[in-house]
């Protein structure tokens, strides 16, 4: 509740309190329509959630079916393989133990029997002792002749009637696994051993010709060994998760099928359903809550729309007391600017001729009686002189920073090219005086007071002349580049202004830029302190930024950022504070 003073004045508070009656009121029970809506989004989203999972998880169920199913298509022909080539060695074994063939016959025979079955690389005349004597065909075979396969063979497990070796050898560069069919005197099953059918199998070609027939473009798959890959086809697809596994064991030999599906299974499977129940259902949780909410909210309006416009209406009349209170001070500052303007004229005025006539009587006394003074006397003369001129010049460069802002004349487009060029042409007494360098590049153009851009580069030139390292002649260098926009949009350029001279400690970067704040001693370097704040008053003025970087000993570089184009707010404010209308 609100109280007045009974004439219907206040403060803000008491003007605002009103205004502040039926809003809790209004906002809780906006908020509750809210969170009822809220409610009703979320239950319907966390349904919709729980169906779109159930959804997937039958694709993936699905998916992984159909993987192992073709992890089984992949095992099931490399077993009929490997049992072939078992029989086959078994047969070719019984024919030889009932009639040992010579040397010709037996190499004949076993270059067909490889020829017929793919994956043989060599097949083998074994003696007893596990010692090679035969093999071909030629040339894969020779590197098995005179072997001892006898510490492989020992280790193996039958399968078939078939002695299958653990693991693979290698051959050169071929890898290889054997399987050794006995062979018994006169064929009888506890007869002794005469022998072995050797078979060396290389394991990719074998993998790689009875696998031909199950490579299909919608599955990748591999057959390891150990953890190292004996034959691969196709490449998986990004999206799949884990490959289905089957593993497989043919006597010592314990292969691992793995397969995942292609980018042609994951496009042909795709079913858009559980993205479709997901999208459908947020979107008719959505409009759900919408309708609640704009139900429960809908009551409100009319009071709501009744409280805001009594707060309008007391808005409005803050707003013209406001402006009132705004053109009254606009007024005041425009007064206070042209007294203060009026002062530091007669300031600067009724200073300087105090110091004139000290100035004055110190040269009489200099050029009349300065042999009739002592020592001492001529010393207090100097010391008296030096401290006027000092005190003029401060009052000088007072008066200076003074008029950044009362003489302030309205931007106009300047050529910062020919104006830095000008100073330049101010300066060349000293530059030569100094044996400098002053280098100007291309400069933009720029909206600015042109006086001011003078004072500007000429204060900071003349910087870089000065605080020059002895024995080193100065070098300036102006130049300028892109910089970025301006929080208010305006594009800006960047104008930098580099040295070689003396530089400083970055610790006193703010310093340098207040007003009566030197580094150096007077004796060292002469000067009042106030060029680098008048140099920043400028800047400020045209709406820029001023900084520098430096290493002591390596030179300065002042960077200024300029807008390239002044605002009405800019002009205005020139008015403002010279205490006119900008002409």
């Amino acid at each position: 509740m609100a109280s007045g003073d009974g004439n219907g004045q206040g403060d803000g508070s008491a003007a605002a309190a009103p205004a502040a009656g039926p809003k809790p009121a209004s906002a809780e029970r906006a908020g509750a329509a809210a969170w009822v809506a809220v409610g009703v989004v979320l239950a319907g989203l966390v349904a919709t959630a729980f169906l779109w999972r159930a959804l997937n998880q039958q694709r993936e169920q699905d998916l992984r079916a159909t993987l192992a199913a073709q992890a089984d298509a992949v095992i099931n022909p490399i077993s009929g393989r490997l049992e072939s080539l078992d029989l086959a060695l078994v047969r070719i074994s019984n024919r030889w133990e009932r009639r040992p063939p010579d040397e010709a016959e037996w190499v004949n025979d076993a270059t067909v029997l490889a020829s017929h079955y793919v994956g043989f690389r060599a097949i083998a005349w074994v003696e007893p002792d596990y010692r090679v004597r035969w093999a071909a065909p030629l040339p894969a075979a020779l590197a098995l002749v005179g072997r001892d396969v006898g510490p492989e063979a020992r280790g193996g497990a039958d399968v078939n009637g078939v002695t299958i070796v653990t693991g693979l050898k290698r051959a050169g560069d071929a890898l290889e696994f054997y399987a050794l069919a006995p062979m018994r005197r006169d064929g009888a099953a506890g007869g002794a051993v005469i022998g072995y059918t050797l078979g060396a199998f290389d394991p990719r070609e074998l993998l790689g010709g009875t696998l031909r027939s199950a490579q299909r473009d919608r599955f990748a798959f591999v057959v390891e060994e150990g953890g190292k890959a004996l034959y691969a086809h196709g490449k998986p697809d990004a999206r799949a998760a884990a490959p289905a596994v089957r593993a497989f064991a043919h006597g010592d030999l314990n292969w691992t099928v793995k397969v995942w599906p292609t980018g042609v299974l994951m496009r042909d499977r795709r079913m858009y359903l559980p993205e479709g129940v997901f999208g459908g259902g947020c979107l008719m949780s959505v409009m759900l809550g919408l309708s609640v909410h704009l139900a429960r909210t809908a009551r409100l309006r009319t009071r709501e729309a009744e409280a805001a416009a009594r707060v309008l209406e007391e808005e409005m009349a803050q707003r013209r007391a406001a402006e009132e209170e705004l053109r009254t001070l606009t007024v005041q500052l425009c007064t206070s600017n042209r007294e203060l303007q009026d002062f530091a004229t007669v300031a600067s005025h009724d200073l300087q001729e105090p110091l004139r006539k000290i100035q004055t009587f110190g040269d009489r006394l200099r050029v009349k009686c300065m042999d009739a003074l002592s020592v001492e006397g001529r010393d207090y003369l100097a010391r008296m002189q030096g401290a006027a001129g000092r005190m003029s010049s401060l009052i000088n460069d007072l008066l200076t920073f003074s008029r950044v802002t009362t003489k302030a004349q309205p931007p106009a487009p300047v050529d910062l090219s020919a104006l830095v060029r000008d100073v330049v042409g101010d300066l060349e007494a000293r530059i030569e005086h100094e044996c400098g360098r002053v280098e100007v590049g291309e400069l933009p153009t720029v909206e600015a007071d042109a006086m001011q851009m003078r004072q500007l580069f000429q204060n900071l030139i003349a910087n870089g002349l000065k605080f020059h390292a002895a024995g080193r002649p100065p070098e300036v260098r102006v130049s300028a580049g892109p910089a970025e926009a301006l929080a208010d949009g305006r594009e800006a350029v960047q104008v930098s202004v580099a040295d070689n001279g003396i530089g400083f400690d970055e610790k006193y970067l703010d310093r340098i830029f207040a007003v009566f704040q030197r580094l150096h001693g007077r004796g060292e370097y002469e000067g009042t302190g106030i060029g680098l704040a008048v140099c920043r008053k400028i800047v400020e003025r045209h709406g820029g930024a001023i900084t520098a970087r430096s290493t002591v000993g390596e030179g300065s570089t002042f960077l200024i950022t300029l807008p390239l184009g002044q605002t009405t707010v800019a002009v205005t404010a020139v008015a403002a504070t010279s205490g006119g209308p900008a002409r």
